[in-house]
């Protein structure tokens, strides 16, 4: 999928091998075969910062039904002075053919008109999971595609998640990335993790971001009260 967030560490990252923003769980880039519970929502916010860099992003995904979710995302980059400014705004959607096995996810970015596809496959051998992503990137009025892929493994305990990842194109691997996140509460989930490429001169970045889960206040309810 598309990844136009913002343009450091694993921002970067996401811009070039696709996987949106909008819709994999954070701090991770690989997107697993979940969805959000439905008439419920998830407001993610992030950021990616090592010395002079920063970056910053915002989603908002929403459960249409039990097996479909949709996004919006877009994102902003204050760091350095020279690339200063908001990015163009990307929307998502991932629909579960097997629910919390194998789904699928499509995305689109407004900023550079590129698309994407991404097949989801999630498997759990007791509290370790795995998630592994395949897809592709196309930009219109281009002939640039490139295939994508992701592996994700992480230990899931009662109140938190850690894991590791790759990932990266047809070109080769792009990213690895180390991160965990924790449950504060029912409707709060805090993230960090450390990342880099695989260049010879490693750039590394780190990123840390809050979740926030809320139900949707229907008008018979609001009624009722």
């Amino acid at each position: 999928m598309v990844r136009n967030f913002v343009y450091v560490g694993l921002f970067s990252f996401m811009v070039q091998v696709g996987f949106s923003p909008v819709m994999a769980a954070r701090p991770f880039a690989t997107d697993d075969a979940g969805t959000v519970t439905q008439g419920t929502f998830e407001l993610e916010t992030g950021c990616d910062f090592w010395k002079d860099a920063a970056a910053a992003g915002i989603g908002l995904k929403h459960g249409v039904t039990d097996r479909m979710d949709v996004g919006i995302g877009f994102g902003y980059k204050p760091l350095p002075d020279a690339e200063r400014g908001f990015e163009g705004a990307e929307i998502g959607l991932k629909f579960g053919l097997i629910p919390d096995l194998f789904a699928l996810s499509a995305s689109g970015s407004f900023g550079d008109k590129a698309y994407g596809i991404n097949g989801i496959l999630s498997k759990g051998f007791g509290p370790v999971g795995c998630d592994l992503n395949l897809g592709m990137t196309a930009t219109v009025d281009t002939n640039d595609a490139d295939l994508t892929y992701g592996l994700c493994c992480h230990f899931d305990g009662e109140k938190f998640c850690a894991g590791a990842e790759i990932g990266g194109t047809h070109e080769g691997l792009d990213l690895w990335q180390a991160g965990c996140n924790f449950c504060l509460c029912d409707w709060c989930t805090v993230d960090a993790g450390i990342n880099g490429n695989f260049e010879k001169e490693m750039t590394l970045s780190a990123t840390a971001g809050l979740t926030f889960a809320f139900p949707v206040i229907k008008t018979d309810e609001k009624k009722g009260e």
